[in-house]
């Protein structure tokens, strides 16, 4: 019985949810001339890029393709009066599929440039879409539930044998 009872949730946990998959690649932009290359990770379920932890909106993943929606910026501050020059803020919504390898992000973009008395003198808005090649390094979480499993199945037809 305890047995039947421990094969049915390992199962559930098998089948219900992605909260800690652990999926780590890297990419590049296609038409980067510098070629530089972008480590994302999903641990735990959370997003690093390039090992700093970025803020998400949105984080899912499954067998077959990952999704997050992040946050992030970047500032410039004047060395002498040490007054705010620029911000700029970004959303990007990245979307990779993880049979292929290849992404696609959205972002927007903020900037908001200052005077000397930090009144906003001028708003920027700006889009772009990116297309990635991406190459997978890591994914425990093929099944979505962060479990290391084989592809074949073998781990989930072992569970299904034990409930009989």
């Amino acid at each position: 019985m305890v047995k039947k009872l421990l094969g049915i949730v390992v199962l559930g946990l098998l089948l219900s949810g992605n909260a800690y998959a652990e999926l780590s690649y890297v990419c590049i932009y296609p038409d980067d001339k510098k070629e530089e290359r972008y480590t994302f990770l999903i641990e735990n379920g959370k997003l690093y890029l390039e090992g700093h932890f970025q803020k998400t909106k949105y984080l899912k993943t499954s067998s077959s393709k990952a999704e997050f929606l992040y946050e992030s910026g970047i500032s410039e501050v004047d060395g002498v009066t040490n007054k705010l020059n620029w911000k700029t803020e970004w959303i990007t919504n990245h979307k990779i599929n993880l049979k292929t390898g290849s992404a696609i992000e959205t972002t927007k973009y903020v900037t908001k440039y200052f005077d000397t008395s930090g009144k906003i003198t001028r708003t920027k808005k700006e889009k772009s879409k990116d297309i990635l090649m991406c190459s997978i390094i890591a994914n425990s979480g093929s099944s979505g539930s962060g479990s290391k499993t084989n592809n074949d199945g073998s781990f989930l037809k072992k569970i299904l044998k034990m409930l009989n």
